[in-house]
């Protein structure tokens, strides 16, 4: 064998190994002239003239005062397992509540335009006892996704694994989710066939407005084949308990890619309940380049704020070589409610029982261990503790005033750390301790 080959197949097996995505439709709009759509070829339900046209290579749909319409087109779409919806959306604003029009159906996933509201919606049935009380007209199971602009051209991407039963939903940000579902049924009454792709004008119009839709891209996602995928990006959760602004200087400052995430809240109590939520939180594609995820001082709860699909794409990535980092804090572990769901299975951690958890303020706690990290950190510091203690089989990296304070435990390729506690403001040098603590942090982040 010559050395070109030999170095063709040793780059060929240092990196990532993709199978090609597919196009498997696309729609006709694009290549139409203005004009009537062909009703005669196309599968449509309701009165085609008055609703529906083809103009600048999109398909309008018009609605009109009514107390229900449902007119749709609909095009045969094949069997797809795992794939990646894209189209875009043009919605003009209504004047009252009603009006919630523009409507895209594809496996059983449903979403759409609510005009009057002004926002993005998923659909999937659900049982009449969850009809809100409020909205007794609406078919139980639509849940809010994020708001809209009326008037202005929208990207939309919607990504579902059948495997993992999981459906991603995206807004013109394609990195970073408006929403995650879990455990979804994503194929529809035609799932070992295929199916169609419906569009509709689904709902009621107090008032005359049109929608738009074009660049309709459906693919079929390839299967990743990840024999050492190229992970370099850093994705800091960052709760109220952080240092985050200094902290992201300091990344940048040294070329670190990183990207953070911050915590909402309508107010701010000792315990979080029912006031938090994240903003927004990375997507599949971006968990699969990130090296290390941090979650600082992060809460899970109350009502799931991290939800479960997150956390298991979390774990489906640590297993193939990411660094899960989790820290402490009066919003995290056994008082962010992470006992509560998919956390709890992936984290090497022992909660408590009693709840709400009494946190520990250790003064001059005395920090012993791995001597370079005691060098890097200090030997003594003021600390918020967290009741928790290690699960099963790890490594202590270092305890405070003799008990584990920083452990960690490998998880298939990858490593999970979990720092049990956060730093309390020191009675001397504060500025001085918070740079230490962030030096800590970065650290361990940036080890191989």
């Amino acid at each position: 064998m010559n050395l070109l080959k030999i170095f063709t197949l040793a780059v060929l097996s240092s990196c990532a190994v993709m199978a090609q995505d597919k196009v498997i439709f696309q729609d006709p709009f694009r290549s139409m002239p203005d004009g009537p759509i062909p009703a005669e070829k196309w599968a449509v339900r309701g009165d085609a003239a008055r609703t529906f046209s083809i103009q600048d290579g999109a398909l309008v749909l018009k609605m009109e005062p009514s107390l229900r319409r449902g007119d749709s087109v609909s095009f045969p779409i094949p069997l797809c397992v795992r794939g990646q919806l894209d189209y875009e959306a043009w919605v003009s604003g209504c004047s009252s509540q009603y009006g919630a029009g523009l409507t895209v159906v594809s496996y059983g996933i449903t979403s759409f335009f609510h005009a009057g509201c002004r926002d993005w919606r998923s659909y999937f049935p659900a049982p009449e006892a969850d009809r809100p009380r409020e909205y007794w007209d609406e078919a139980p199971g639509h849940e809010y996704l994020t708001a809209i602009t009326p008037g202005k051209w929208m990207h939309c991407r919607i990504i579902f694994d059948r495997m993992k039963d999981t459906v991603e939903f995206y807004l013109d940000d394609m990195e970073n989710p408006v929403s995650l579902k879990h455990r979804i049924a994503v194929w529809g009454a035609d799932e070992f066939l295929g199916g169609k792709i419906t569009i509709a004008n689904m709902g009621q119009a107090a008032s005359y407005y049109e929608t738009r839709i074009r660049n309709i891209v459906l693919k079929e996602l390839g299967e990743k084949e990840e024999v050492s995928a190229k992970r370099e990006r850093v994705q800091m959760l960052c709760g109220y308990n952080t240092d985050f602004t200094v902290f992201k200087k300091r990344l940048s400052d040294i070329s670190v890619p990183a990207t953070f995430y911050i915590l909402d809240a309508v107010g701010l109590q000792d315990i979080p309940e029912n006031v938090f939520a994240w903003k927004k939180l990375p997507g599949s594609g971006v968990l699969a380049k990130s090296k290390t995820v941090v979650l600082w001082d992060a809460p899970a709860g109350p009502n799931r704020i991290i939800p479960e699909a997150w956390i298991s794409m979390l774990e489906d990535n640590v297993k193939k070589g990411m660094h899960l980092i989790v820290t402490g804090g009066l919003f995290a572990l056994e008082r962010g409610e992470y006992q509560d769901g998919g956390l709890k299975k992936l984290l090497p951690v022992a909660y408590p029982e009693q709840r709400p958890a009494p946190v520990n303020l250790a003064r001059n706690a005395k920090i012993a261990g791995d001597q370079k990290l005691v060098d890097l950190f200090t030997d003594q510091a003021d600390l918020l503790l967290n009741t928790v203690t290690p699960s099963g089989k790890v490594e202590v990296l270092l305890t405070a005033n003799g008990k584990p304070f920083i452990w960690r435990v490998k998880a298939g390729e990858g490593k999970i750390t979990v720092i049990s506690g956060n730093l309390l403001p020191g009675k001397k040098n504060p500025e001085e301790m918070q740079k230490k603590w962030n030096k800590l942090l970065e650290t361990l982040i940036l080890e191989k």
